[in-house]
C-alpha cells in the first residue's frame, strides 16, 4: 500500500467574499468570536466592515429571563421565579459556553469599524448614510441593519432566525423548545435580498436539551456558527464572489435531503418503491403547529418551566443512579431486509458490558457480526466479532482490535479481495483504515485517511468509480455530534479526500448521523441514519440515496424503526443488512443492583 494521506485535499481557490458584519459590541460572544476567527483565517471570505449596532434592548447573557407579565403581583411573583431559574441553570456546568464574552482583539484590525446610531438601529427602515462595497452582510447581533444597506450589497443580509419566535432574543429562542418539550430546536439562516425579499439559505434541527435552557442555547449557537461558515464557503465555491454569477445555485429551501419541520413524511409514496413493515407514529417530527410567533415567557411560563425542569432532572438523576444503559443485539434471518424488531431474536451480552454498532459480513456459510464491545468498568470500547451459523448458534465474542483510546462503529467492507475496517476513533481525532491479515482476528493499520478531525460513525461506500465517506463532523467541542452529516470523496481509497461542495449536506438531528453500512437493494442505494432527537440513539430512519455526486447529494426517507415493540426498549441506533441476515442493536436499561 502507498503511504497514508493525512490531510484533506485543497479545493480550488476562488475570489474571496467581501463581508460586512453587524454585532452589538466589540466584546463578542464565544460563538461569534469562533465564527469570525474562522472567516479571518479562511480562503473563502474576508471582513471589510464591522457595524456596531446598539441593540433595541440591552444585550443579555444567560440571565435574566424577563417575564412579560406586568403589574405589582407579577413583579412580586416574577422576581423570585427568576432567582429560582438562575439557581437551576447555575447548577449546570457548561464548559464550552457559546455566550462566554471575549474581546475581538485583532479580528477587526483590517476592517473599517462603523458605529451606527441608536436611531438607525431602532429604525431599520431608516436610510443609513454609509455605503460600503461588500458582497454580503452578516447580522450576528440583536439589532436589524438599515434596509438600504442590504439593498446596496450584492447578496443582501444573512441572519439567524427561529420560525417560532417574534423577536431575536436568543434566551427565549432556547427557552421555548425546552418548555414545550420539542425534540428539536429549529433554526434557519435567512437571507434578505436586495429589494427586501426574504428566503431561506439553510434550516437546521439540532437536538433540544430537555434539562437546561443554557445548554440548549449554547449548543444551538455553536451550530449556528458552523452553519454560517459552511454556507459562506459554499457560496464562494459556487461563484458568489464579486465576479461570480449566482450564489448557492439550485439551493432548495432546506439543506439537501432535509424534511419540512415537524411534518409527517410521505411513507406511502416511498413504500411503493421499498416495501417495509409499517412505521410507527413519528414522534420526533411532531410539535404543535398552533405555537407560532412566541415572544418573551410570561410569569406563568417561568413557573411551569421550573416545575417541569425540576421533575425532569429528578427523574434523570434517579435513572442514572439505578440503571445502566445496556445495548444488546437482535437478528433476523431472511434474504430481504427485516424491519419488524418484534420478530427478531435477541443476543444479550454479559451483565458487565454492552454490545452495539453491528456490522455484518458473510464468509462461506457463516456470518460475522463485528461490534463495539464496551465493559462498564472501563467505559472504553474495543472491536469484537461474533461468528454465527445459519441456525443462529454463536461463538463467544472475540476481541479483534483494541487501542489506548475508545473504538466503536466498525465499518467493515471488502475491496479487491481484501477486507478492510474503518472503526470510529474520534477519541484520537483520526479516521483510520485497517486491513485484515488473518481473518477474523488480526488487523493491521494501513493509513490515516483524515487526521485532526472530530468525526463519528464514518461509513465508506465505493460507487460510480469513486470512494465516498459519510460522517458526522463538528467544528467545535460545544456542538453535538448527532446533527450534521458531511461527505468526503476520493479517487482512491487512500485519498486524498476532498470535502463535499455542500458540506454539511444535512443538518438535522432526526436523520443525519450514520447508523450502519450503506446497502444496495433492487439496484438502489439505502443509507440507515440515526434519529437522535428524543435522545441519543432513539431510532432508525432508512433513506434512499437519490443523488450522489461531487456537487449534489439528496436522499428521501423510505421507512423508520422506533423503539415501540417492547416497553423495556428505549432506543435502536444501528442497522446492518447483508442478504440472509439483518442485525440491529437496541437500548435496554439494566438495573445496577
Amino acid at each position: 500500500m502507498q503511504a497514508s494521506h493525512q490531510r484533506l485535499a485543497r479545493l480550488p481557490v476562488r475570489r474571496k467574499l467581501v463581508l460586512g458584519v453587524a454585532v452589538d459590541s466589540v466584546r463578542l460572544y464565544a460563538w461569534q468570536h469562533a465564527l469570525l476567527t474562522r472567516i479571518a483565517v479562511s480562503d473563502f471570505a474576508e471582513i471589510a466592515v464591522v457595524l456596531i449596532c446598539p441593540p433595541r434592548t440591552p444585550a443579555r447573557a444567560m440571565h435574566p429571563l424577563l417575564p412579560a407579565a406586568s403589574g405589582a403581583a407579577a413583579t412580586l411573583i416574577g422576581w423570585p421565579l427568576e432567582q429560582i431559574f438562575k439557581a437551576l441553570e447555575g447548577k449546570i456546568d457548561c464548559p464550552e459556553d457559546a455566550f462566554e464574552e471575549r474581546e475581538a482583539g485583532a479580528l477587526f484590525a483590517r476592517a473599517q469599524i462603523v458605529h451606527l446610531s441608536s436611531l438607525q438601529a431602532a429604525q431599520p427602515h431608516k436610510a443609513a448614510d454609509e455605503d460600503f462595497d461588500v458582497d454580503l452582510y452578516l447580522e450576528l447581533g440583536t439589532a436589524c441593519l438599515p434596509e438600504n444597506l442590504a439593498a446596496r450589497s450584492r447578496h443582501g443580509v444573512w441572519r439567524l432566525a427561529h420560525p417560532y419566535m417574534q423577536g431575536r432574543d436568543c434566551v427565549a429562542a432556547a427557552f421555548w423548545p425546552v418548555y414545550h418539550g420539542w425534540p428539536v430546536t429549529e433554526c434557519a439562516i435567512t437571507r434578505v435580498r436586495p429589494g427586501c425579499t426574504t428566503d431561506v439559505v439553510v434550516r437546521s434541527f439540532p437536538t433540544t436539551n430537555p434539562y437546561s435552557v443554557k445548554l440548549n442555547r449554547s449548543a444551538l449557537y455553536w451550530r449556528a456558527a458552523s452553519l454560517f461558515a459552511a454556507k459562506l464557503h459554499e457560496m464562494q465555491q459556487q461563484g458568489g464572489g464579486r465576479h461570480g454569477d449566482s450564489p448557492l445555485r439550485g439551493r432548495p429551501e432546506m439543506s439537501a435531503g432535509s424534511h419540512p419541520p415537524y411534518a409527517g413524511d410521505d411513507h406511502e409514496a416511498a413504500g411503493r418503491r421499498f416495501s417495509m413493515a409499517p412505521t410507527v407514529r413519528d414522534q420526533a417530527d411532531e410539535a404543535p403547529r398552533s405555537v407560532q410567533a412566541l415572544g418573551q415567557p410570561a410569569t406563568m411560563h417561568l413557573a411551569r418551566h421550573i416545575a417541569r425542569n425540576v421533575s425532569r432532572r429528578a427523574k434523570a438523576s434517579a435513572a442514572r443512579k439505578l440503571s445502566l444503559d445496556r445495548w444488546l443485539l437482535l437478528f433476523r434471518f431472511g434474504e430481504d431486509l427485516a424491519t419488524d424488531p418484534s420478530v427478531f431474536t435477541r443476543l444479550v451480552p454479559p451483565k458487565d458490558r454492552f454490545w452495539a454498532d453491528p456490522h455484518v459480513i458473510k464468509r462461506g456459510d457463516r456470518y460475522f457480526i463485528f461490534i463495539e464491545e464496551c465493559p462498564f468498568s472501563t467505559g472504553k470500547g474495543h472491536i469484537a466479532v461474533i461468528a454465527m451459523d445459519a441456525t443462529g448458534r454463536c461463538d463467544p465474542p472475540l476481541t479483534v482490535l483494541e487501542r489506548d483510546y475508545h473504538l466503536s462503529y466498525p465499518c467493515v467492507f471488502e475491496h479487491q479481495g481484501a477486507l478492510f475496517m474503518v472503526p470510529e476513533s474520534e477519541a484520537n481525532r483520526t479516521i483510520d483504515l485497517y486491513r485484515c491479515v488473518d481473518f477474523p482476528a488480526r488487523w493491521e493499520h494501513v493509513a490515516t485517511l483524515i487526521d485532526g478531525i472530530s468525526a463519528v460513525d464514518s461509513t465508506l461506500l465505493h460507487e460510480q468509480g469513486r470512494w465516498w465517506l459519510f460522517a458526522n463532523v463538528i467544528d467545535h467541542p460545544g456542538a453535538s455530534y448527532s446533527e450534521e452529516l458531511s461527505i468526503f470523496h476520493a479517487d482512491e481509497l487512500l485519498g486524498p479526500w476532498v470535502p463535499h461542495e455542500r458540506n454539511p449536506v444535512l443538518s438535522d438531528a432526526r436523520r443525519a448521523r450514520p447508523a450502519g453500512a450503506i446497502f444496495r437493494r433492487n439496484g438502489r442505494l439505502y443509507r440507515p441514519a440515526q434519529d437522535c432527537s428524543v435522545r441519543y440513539g432513539y431510532g432508525l430512519r432508512i433513506h434512499e440515496i437519490t443523488a450522489l455526486s461531487t456537487e449534489n447529494y439528496s436522499e428521501v426517507e423510505v421507512n423508520a424503526i422506533f423503539p415501540d415493540w417492547d416497553s423495556s426498549i428505549i432506543g435502536t441506533h444501528t442497522l446492518s443488512y447483508t442478504p440472509g441476515l439483518t442485525v440491529i442493536d437496541a437500548l435496554q436499561p439494566r438495573r445496577r443492583f
